[in-house]
């Protein structure tokens, strides 16, 4: 750990693109100590060089060297003009709303750093400045330090820039270097920005010489032939490099909309104790636990292109219930076919091979539990236009029900379950089906049930395995008559789970390697009156 300073540290801190600078002293030993071992931390992956190996402007230098030669409040104008001087050399996307510089001093040392905490105003108390040194968030820093009459820098970007570069006065050579060693040409292709990044090599090689792969013309670069393809060869973002775009826009769809920070969170309340004595409530913008105080927030979501998830089943086997409002607000969007995208902190991104998981408008961004009989039947869903709302209802209560039982090891297996029970009560009994059978859909009565389970299942298994050589996926609704289109609905107390369960596991055995099925309940608004439903698929089918 850092030797605690004895004397105060002072810090100043301002939103870059404002000019008002925030200044504090922190003489408290364990805010003294917080800040040195945060401070610590960055040096470690810092370079480290002399001052003298910089080419820093003169007043620059002036102001680090007055300012760590013995601090006090008489320079703090000093301290005030090196921090206005380093924000204002910043370029465009370093002074978005988010972007903070920070500056410390202390015992022959000075900390100018750059940072996004996503703050939309700031003070200089220790919990912000925390914060801003927390290695996520730090952008870029320099950091002086005096001792034995030589000053020794230390420095850091996470992407390399050409500010910090002038900035800093890295020299021209060096700079080349740090910046990538590339000559970066920037080019538009239909519309699109690209730079093209050349060695001094290939430079001399494509552009100096008789047989060159370019023709220069009118400050044009003209190609032998059409591209009709560009091959990507590699990506990289600050020092992590990508040889796949999949996996590049997956990590950065995580990065743009903070998916790993919810995740963090979400581990923390996991494993925390309280979690088992007191009730936390999952709402569209927060995570609140419930006390004899009221309500206190415990994560805040500022997330406006997903819905973000907590509630579910914890590790410990408490239930974080999801606010009625928030499931809601999600449920109608669904039903009025208004895009939503959903990720649940507790689990897994979806695959970088696949997309987001989707049933109907609803996009999940986690990795789904799925089988072919769940994909067969949400293809369908997707493809058909069901005219008829008691079907569509049906076919969604379904899929969600199946979805729930398949990940039900998974904590939003609570989030299906809940969309199950909404779905059931927006079933409604009408007098007729305005939905024709198809290839896929067959309607059968009432009366198909009727008799010993034996029968019913022979009855039922035969019928698949003549219709399933036609078409190999088949949806099968009970209780709608198939000529006339009625419905008839079925006893609800006549086919309870376990009659459900074992009716499958007879149909399943009469079918033996022709086919596989599942039987669900479909419950109706009317008291105790159901439809049954039938998804089967040819064995073999992918």
């Amino acid at each position: 750990m850092s030797t605690i300073p004895a004397s105060p540290m002072y810090v100043y801190s301002k939103q870059v693109k404002d000019n008002r600078v925030d200044s504090d002293i922190l003489n408290r030993k364990i805010d003294k100590e917080q800040v040195c071992t945060v401070i610590a931390s960055l040096k470690e992956i810092g370079k480290h060089k002399k001052l003298e190996e910089f080419e820093l402007r003169d007043n620059c230098k002036q102001w680090v060297c007055d300012i760590i030669s013995g601090f006090s409040n008489d320079k703090e104008i000093s301290l005030k003009y090196l921090l206005n001087d380093f924000t204002d050399s910043m370029m465009t996307r370093m002074r978005e709303q988010d972007k903070f510089a920070l500056a410390i001093v202390f015992e022959g040392s000075l900390l100018l750093c750059h940072s996004s905490i996503g703050e939309q105003t700031i003070t200089p108390l220790w919990e912000v400045v925390d914060r801003m040194l927390d290695k996520d968030n730090v952008e870029r820093f320099v950091f002086f330090q005096k001792k034995s009459g030589v000053t020794e820098v230390i420095y850091y970007e996470h992407t390399p820039s050409e500010f910090f570069t002038r900035w800093l006065g890295i020299p021209e050579k060096e700079a080349f270097f740090y910046l990538g060693g590339k000559n970066r040409f920037y080019l538009g292709i239909d519309g699109v920005k690209c730079v093209l990044e050349l060695t001094d090599d290939d430079v001399e090689n494509k552009f100096l010489v008789n047989a060159s792969v370019f023709t220069i013309e009118k400050n044009q670069l003209i190609f032998s032939s059409p591209i009709k393809r560009l091959e990507v060869g590699q990506i990289r973002v600050g020092k992590k490099r990508y040889n796949s775009i999949a996996d590049f826009l997956q990590d950065f769809l995580a990065r743009r909309y903070e998916l790993s920070y919810y995740r963090n969170e979400y581990r923390k309340l996991d494993i925390s104790l309280d979690v088992l004595t007191h009730a936390y409530i999952d709402d569209s913008e927060k995570v609140v636990v419930i006390s004899s105080d009221g309500e206190q927030v415990k994560v805040r979501k500022r997330n406006p292109n997903f819905h973000i998830l907590f509630a579910g089943k914890l590790s410990y086997g408490s239930i974080m219930e999801m606010r009625g409002s928030f499931f809601d607000r999600i449920f109608t969007d669904f039903i009025n076919g208004i895009d939503i995208r959903i990720f649940h902190a507790g689990m897994k991104m979806y695959p970088q091979s696949e997309e987001p998981f989707q049933i109907g408008t609803l996009e999940i961004f986690n990795e789904i539990e799925s089988n072919t009989i769940i994909m067969r039947l949400l293809d369908f869903i997707h493809k058909t236009e069901i005219l008829d709302s008691t079907l569509k209802n049906a076919l969604y209560y379904s899929a969600f029900s199946l979805l729930s039982c398949i990940n039900e090891t998974k904590p939003i297996s609570y989030f299906f379950t809940k969309f199950v029970n909404e779905l059931g009560n927006n079933i409604h009994k009408s007098n007729f089906i305005v939905q024709n059978e198809n290839e896929i859909i067959e309607f059968k009565s009432r009366d198909y049930l009727v008799g010993k389970d034996e029968d019913v299942s022979k009855r039922i298994s035969e019928d698949v395995e003549t219709k399933i050589k036609v078409h190999p996926f088949k949806i099968y609704f009970f209780g709608i008559e198939d000529k006339t289109k009625e419905i008839d609905p079925l006893p609800g107390n006549k086919f309870s789970s376990d009659r459900i369960g074992s009716l499958e596991d007879k149909i399943s055995k009469e079918l033996s390697t022709t086919a596989s099925i599942n039987l669900l309940k479909v419950p109706l608004d009317i008291s105790n009156e159901c439809l049954l439903m039938m998804f089967a698929i040819k064995d073999g089918q992918q």
